[in-house]
Order: C-alpha cells, then sequence, then structure tokens
C-alpha cells in the first residue's frame, strides 16, 4: 500500500465512522429542538429527541459490538435485521411521544415518523439487498433540513453526503447501486413526508 492509498485509506475510515445516521440524527436534533419553536421547551423536546433518535439507536450497537454479534460497519447482512427492528421500536416510541395527544411536536413527529418509514424499508429490502445505511442517514436528514430550513443548507451538508458515499464505496462496503439506492430511497422519503406534513408544524 502507497502512502497516497495510506493516506485515503485513513480518510476514508474516519468520514465512515463519523458520517453515520446517528451523527445525522443528533445534528437533525439540534436544529430542530432549537432552531423550530417548540411549545413544551427547547431542552426538553431536544432531551427526548436525544434519547429516541441517537443515543437508544446508538445503544444498541455498542451493545451489539461489545457481545461480538456485529463490528462497527455491521458489515454481514443477514446479522442486520435484529438491529434494524429494535432501532424501529425506539424511532415509534418518538412517534408515540411527539403525537398531538402526547408532548406535541410536529416537526419532531416528522421527524420520527420519516425515520420509521425509512428504517422500515430498509429492513424490508435487507431481506433480499445490503442498501447502504451510511448513505441513507445522510442524505435524509440532508434534505430534511433543506426542506425546513432551505435549499441553501445543501452548500454545507450535499458535500458531506457526497464524502460519506466515497467513503463507503472506498472501503469496500457497498457497491455503487447499494450506495445510489440507499441515497434515493432516503431522499424520496425524507422528500415527501416533510413536504407533505411539515407546514403543518408551523400552524
Amino acid at each position: 500500500m502507497t502512502e497516497a492509498t495510506g493516506r485515503a485509506f485513513k480518510a476514508a475510515r474516519r468520514i465512515s465512522d463519523i458520517g453515520n445516521a446517528i451523527t445525522y440524527s443528533l445534528v437533525l436534533a439540534i436544529l430542530l429542538s432549537f432552531c423550530v419553536p417548540q411549545p413544551a421547551g427547547h431542552w426538553l423536546v431536544f432531551l427526548i429527541t436525544f434519547l429516541v433518535m441517537v443515543f437508544g439507536p446508538g445503544a444498541i450497537l455498542v451493545y451489539g459490538m461489545k457481545t461480538g454479534r456485529i463490528d462497527f460497519d455491521v458489515t454481514e447482512q443477514k446479522v442486520r435485521t435484529p438491529y434494524y427492528l429494535l432501532i424501529e421500536c425506539c424511532y415509534a416510541s418518538g412517534m408515540l411521544v411527539f403525537a398531538p395527544f402526547a408532548l406535541p411536536s410536529w416537526v419532531i413527529f416528522n421527524v420520527s415518523l420519516v425515520s420509521v418509514m425509512l428504517n422500515g424499508l430498509c429492513l424490508l429490502i435487507n431481506f433480499k439487498w445490503k442498501i447502504s445505511a451510511h448513505a441513507a442517514g445522510a442524505a435524509g436528514p440532508a434534505t430534511g433540513i433543506a426542506l425546513v430550513f432551505g435549499w441553501w443548507t445543501l452548500l454545507i451538508t450535499a458535500p458531506t453526503v457526497v464524502a460519506v458515499i466515497w467513503s463507503r464505496w472506498y472501503l469496500k462496503k457497498h457497491t455503487p447501486g447499494q450506495l445510489v439506492g440507499g441515497t434515493l430511497l432516503a431522499i424520496a422519503v425524507y422528500g415527501l413526508v416533510f413536504s407533505l406534513l411539515y407546514p403543518i408544524a408551523l400552524y
């Protein structure tokens, strides 16, 4: 391995490690909790969103790694299913917490709903095909941020999404088709939900 190749590999590894769905969920949680009106209080909404969207999924994956059932990338397709299911429960709990009859926050409810839909679709697809959760986890929140705060935000988020996609390809964790599939699926799901439901959050 040449020095250049070594540097590229290290860069790809770091980008892949940092640019996962949990990191993007954290960014989305911060922006929507503090930059959008929250009748229940910004910090309370952020704390609960952090627990169900960031800490919960992260704890599930860390437990899987600690017990030796998965590696950091959850490389094996067949072992992804139970983790998709457990993380689906975290996202579904967010829908219940932020529903109108509980602690109403339409914008966080939207995030929880879109996460349930996207994670659920990835779960179903995973039975036949190893779609890229990294690509979906980066492209989806970037789309949501653009729909809420304006398309100018893509000047910041799009390069990070491209970097994540490149890193997963470079590390040979996914084929180009799996990366494109995850990206397009996330854009479609986030675009549909946020375009239809987010305006309700403004009233």
